[in-house]
């Protein structure tokens, strides 16, 4: 009977480290955490890997394309990615089909690369709740500032530059 308790222990304490392992990789983010092992589509149907923006500082803009603040905010977008070279800025879809975002790009004829989040799990990590929100990372993928709402290319370039 000892022997069925031990064994029985020793089995529920290995499913609970699993449990916490599993969970780790789902864990929120926070200003502060440094993010890893987040891998997205792109439009071009290639794997972009958040490991590849280490060195620069990167801004992670979460859209959708039927948001009027967002398509308000998207010459902004436009506007920094083409005259500030200094820095990584993505676009992510958030829980939106690809021929949407499509579409999106084609209208506004943007050179901006988007990532889809369809299912939204990036999203929830980073705690996304509306859109626009934005997302920026220094050097190292530390997470530095969350903005809730609309940016301005002005308000981005303060923001980069003072992570330099």
């Amino acid at each position: 009977m000892k022997k069925r308790v031990w064994w029985f222990a020793l089995l529920m304490i290995t499913m609970m480290v699993a449990v916490l392992i599993v969970n780790k990789k789902q864990e929120k983010l926070h200003v502060g955490d440094v993010v890893e092992e987040i891998q997205l589509p792109t439009l071009e149907g290639e794997i972009w890997n958040i490991e590849e923006t280490r060195g620069k500082v990167t801004v992670l803009n979460f859209f959708a394309t039927w948001c009027e603040p967002c398509e308000k905010e998207f010459p902004e977008l436009e506007a920094f990615h083409k005259q500030y070279k200094q820095a990584n800025i993505f676009v992510i879809s958030k829980g939106e089909p690809k021929s949407w975002v499509q579409q999106f790009v084609h209208k506004h004829q943007t050179s901006l690369p988007f990532l889809l989040d369809v299912d939204e799990k990036i999203a929830k990590r980073f705690q996304i709740v509306g859109q626009p929100e934005t997302v920026i990372l220094d050097r190292d993928g530390v997470i530095r500032e969350k903005i809730v709402g609309p940016v301005t290319k002005e308000m981005l370039v303060e923001k980069v530059k003072a992570m330099q």
